[in-house]
């Protein structure tokens, strides 16, 4: 055979055709070789088609074993998504759960739980919930949280763990944690009293003296029944006294005045240098100087 180039008259671009050495050529051979090639070797892919076809195979082949075990990347991320949460989240929804019944469940009130069958619980409800742990290192997550065991009924509890309130869990912190927490909010306690003071609704109640260096309880019955529930909760005279004691300001008894070097009315950035063991380690300078 010998290898001839012609120009198409369509496109104007040369085409190779194979003819044999004593072919004659005519118009319409030239045309049915043309539109008709042999059916040759398919030419060779490149490189490039090569690489793209790859992924497509490995996708399949992923596919077909997912098809193959029954699982997919659904259940890989839930668990990831329950990893996050942290552990008293994961508690509350193993008490929601109904697969859950006669294993572990809450108590009629909806304030403690307690652990039916120990054994089902740490065979079947901890690895799936927990990876790779056991009952003792469960425990151990729960004295970590700060829940409290009644040997008694066998329950356990935590004053922010309620089934019926469950915002409250995000007052709940590790040891660890509650270390840090209280680290970062070190003056909110002076904060939150001077945000008092500031209140002209109050100053017939608690105020601060002209100088704006002490400040005085005008009315100390209606500050422990108006304004220290609203501000600080669950918290008596008694209690607020022993907080002022704590974060080291002074009592003077012949003007009735609470003072702090660091408390005052026209300079609140000083708050940031108050520290809640002031009050401590004067009471401890004081000891050491008296012996």
């Amino acid at each position: 055979f010998q290898k001839i180039a012609i120009t198409s008259g369509i496109s104007r671009q040369p085409i190779d055709i194979l003819v044999q050495p004593n072919e004659t050529l005519s118009e319409s051979s030239v045309t049915t070789k043309i539109t008709s090639p042999s059916p040759a070797t398919p030419p060779p892919i490149s490189a490039v088609a090569v690489k793209t076809a790859q992924p497509q195979k490995t996708q399949e082949k992923r596919l077909s074993i997912q098809d193959q075990t029954g699982t997919s990347n659904t259940s890989q991320q839930h668990v990831g998504a329950e990893s996050k949460m942290n552990f008293p989240r994961i508690l509350m929804s193993i008490l929601s759960s109904k697969t859950s019944e006669g294993i572990i469940e809450w108590l009629p009130e909806g304030q403690s739980f307690i652990i039916l069958d120990r054994q089902r619980f740490g065979n079947e409800l901890l690895p799936v919930h927990f990876s790779k742990c056991k009952l003792s290192s469960f425990s151990r997550k729960l004295n970590r949280w700060s829940f409290r065991f009644d040997r008694d009924t066998s329950a356990y509890s935590h004053p922010h763990f309620q089934r019926d309130n469950p915002r409250l869990m995000q007052q709940m912190y590790t040891r660890e944690g509650k270390l840090r927490h209280s680290e970062q909010t070190k003056s909110s306690f002076p904060k939150t009293l001077m945000t008092i003071l500031s209140k002209k609704s109050y100053s017939n109640i608690a105020c601060w003296n002209k100088d704006g260096k002490s400040f005085i309880l005008v009315d100390p019955k209606a500050f422990e029944n108006d304004i220290l529930p609203k501000y600080f909760g669950k918290c008596k005279f008694a209690s607020f006294s022993r907080k002022m004691n704590r974060w080291g300001f002074r009592f003077d008894r012949d003007f009735g005045t609470y003072s702090h070097s660091y408390f005052q009315r026209d300079d609140p950035v000083l708050l940031e240098h108050m520290n809640a063991a002031e009050g401590v380690r004067s009471k401890q300078q004081q000891a050491k100087q008296i012996s």
